[in-house]
């Protein structure tokens, strides 16, 4: 399985964490990559994770023969300074359960126990609407669409894996509040929730200007999510490339010109490789198994004592699936703020109320024209999410997903 391209299209979540390593003293490369290899196959193969989760393994460039790369950071100049803060493993988690963050930093602590110490660890969560600390909501436009292709690496010996620059931002809330409202919107270049701005051809100084670094479409993928650490607010920054030189692109046209930096600063920095398996940084690595310690975080058959891993926690993201698709193909209708249920489909639940009240269907409903595809994945989405809740129930001996 790619690993990379599994991790774009299963985050952002709810919940977000980015763990670093250094290898510990006297420890080679070859045995680094060999428990790094079996981190990342565990991930990807073991059925005692939690569907919910997913992680992203990055090592340092110079580890896969690229040495190069580390130079992208640090960089500065009058204005801005951008550290390096390189490490030998960077791991990013997202899920939408925080008790699994802790059980992917457990893990990950147990697999490089004999190789590697963390020396960093930073978590955080999606804030209501997507907004960024500052409160702002960047909508996309249709060029702005996610294309996974512009984040894997699609020839060469590198092929499937993914560059990653990872940056975390503190940024100076008050100070920037002390700007009007215009002003913000300014250099944000966006509008903020429950504001009108009153100009809204923004500047080319403007942070949503600035960081497409003059190209229509997007020159990487982001991952990032807001933090609090210390009393300090931010954003920890992932972008994914197929190219380095479009970190390069962007973070020289951020320096040079973007407002935001007068208010946001870069206080750790560094470029690393995400392979698309294990097998790419060590052949035939050794299994490694759940820990102990991770085990309590998951679930545990009352009887038997085994994890429990059919359903795995994902009863509640598949029926928010379910949920998502039925709005995308057409359970609502007229503009945000103000929609109302397509009438076609108030007619369906006007019948199940009065189900529900105690009335039979007397003749089965008509409908023309729909596709069967749509039906197929709708119908899908229900039963898997039945399906998970009957067996947490069964576990559980209540009804614990109602809960």
């Amino acid at each position: 399985m790619n690993a990379p391209k599994r991790y774009i299209e299963k985050s952002p979540k709810k919940f977000s964490l980015s763990l670093n390593f250094d290898r510990k003293h006297k420890v080679d490369d070859a045995t680094l990559k060999k428990s790094i290899a079996s981190l990342i196959n565990y991930f990807e193969t073991s059925l005692e994770v939690p569907q919910s989760i997913t992680v992203l393994v990055s090592v340092k460039p110079s580890l896969v023969g690229y040495q190069s790369k580390d130079s992208l950071l640090p960089r500065s100049n009058d204005r801005v300074t951008m550290p390096s803060t390189q490490n030998d493993v960077l791991i990013a988690a997202h899920s939408e359960s925080a008790s699994d963050l802790i059980f992917v930093q457990r893990v990950c602590k147990s697999a490089l126990r004999d190789t590697a110490e963390i020396v960093a660890a930073v978590s955080g969560s999606k804030l209501r609407y997507t907004q960024e600390p500052f409160g702002f909501y960047h909508d996309v436009t249709e060029d702005e669409k996610e294309d996974a292709s512009v984040a894997i690496i699609n020839s060469g010996d590198l092929k499937g894996g993914s560059w990653v620059l990872a940056q975390r931002y503190q940024q100076s809330v008050h100070k920037f509040y002390e700007l009007s409202p215009n002003n913000r919107d300014n250099v944000m270049g966006a509008e903020q929730i429950g504001e009108t701005n009153n100009n809204p051809h923004y500047p080319a100084t403007a942070h949503t200007q600035v960081a497409k670094a003059g190209s229509k479409k997007p020159l990487m993928l982001r991952r990032g999510f807001s933090y609090s650490l210390q009393g300090e607010e931010g954003i920890f920054f992932i972008g994914l490339s197929e190219n380095t030189d479009f970190f390069s692109q962007t973070l020289n046209a951020m320096m040079a010109s973007d407002a935001l930096l007068d208010f946001s600063s870069a206080v750790t920095g560094g470029v690393y490789f995400a392979p698309a398996n294990g097998d790419f940084l060590y052949s035939n690595a050794p299994k490694f198994n759940t820990p102990e310690e991770a085990k309590a975080l998951i679930l545990i058959d009352k009887d038997s004592g085994q994890v429990w891993s059919i359903t795995d926690y994902t009863t509640m993201t598949v029926f928010t699936d379910y949920l998502n698709k039925c709005r995308d193909n057409g359970l609502f209708i007229g503009p945000i703020g103000n929609m109302s249920i397509n009438p076609d489909v108030q007619i369906m639940l006007n019948a199940i109320h009065q189900v529900l009240a105690g009335g039979k269907i007397v003749a089965s409903p008509v409908v023309s024209g729909f596709d069967d595809k749509i039906v197929d994945e709708l119908n899908e989405l229900v039963a898997q999410s039945g399906e998970g809740s009957n067996q947490l129930n069964l576990i559980a001996q209540r009804y614990m997903t109602l809960n």
